[in-house]
């Protein structure tokens, strides 16, 4: 098995949520780059597709679905997908504008699991948000160790 995990990030939480992912895999070979450097050969011959990002104003950043929607038309035909994002903790704001906004609006991963669906990807898991904060980043409340775990659960569902 071949998973390719395609991260977005221009601080280094998503980045290191990503690599925590690739970490849970112990049966497939883990290819992992960020989206800058993406090759559309490496879509070829995967059977898993993980895609984070940042959630920047509750969306992806333009230029992630930008390269994404070059992707061909069922162009991820069997090829197991889920989608994760780095986002804020809600509990932690304590405006309630500010979660009546960010709440009902969604986050990256939510987006990003639909454009690979539409590509033809079959939904291995659903998509997850990890917390992060300035202070902690990634570190925040175990969320390396959540997103090892949730590595682990993904390449388990894709073998069987």
């Amino acid at each position: 098995m071949k998973a390719l995990i395609i991260y977005d990030s221009n601080s280094p939480n998503t980045k290191k949520l990503a690599y925590a992912i690739g970490a849970g895999f112990d049966h497939s070979k883990i290819v992992l780059t960020d989206i800058e450097n993406l090759k559309f050969d490496q879509l070829n011959d995967i059977n898993n597709l993980i895609v984070g990002a940042p959630s920047h104003g509750l969306q992806p950043a333009r230029n992630l679905i930008s390269i994404l929607s070059k992707i061909p038309p069922k162009g991820l035909m069997n090829t197991y997908v889920t989608a994760f994002d780095t986002r804020p903790d809600l509990r932690n704001i304590h405006s309630r504008f500010l979660r009546f906004i960010i709440n009902p609006g969604g986050f990256a991963a939510e987006k990003i699991e639909t454009l690979l669906i539409k590509k033809g990807g079959i939904l291995v898991l659903p998509h997850k948000g990890f917390y992060v904060n300035r202070r902690f980043g990634a570190g925040q409340k175990g969320e390396l160790l959540r997103a090892f775990n949730w590595g682990k659960e993904i390449e388990e569902l894709s073998l069987i």
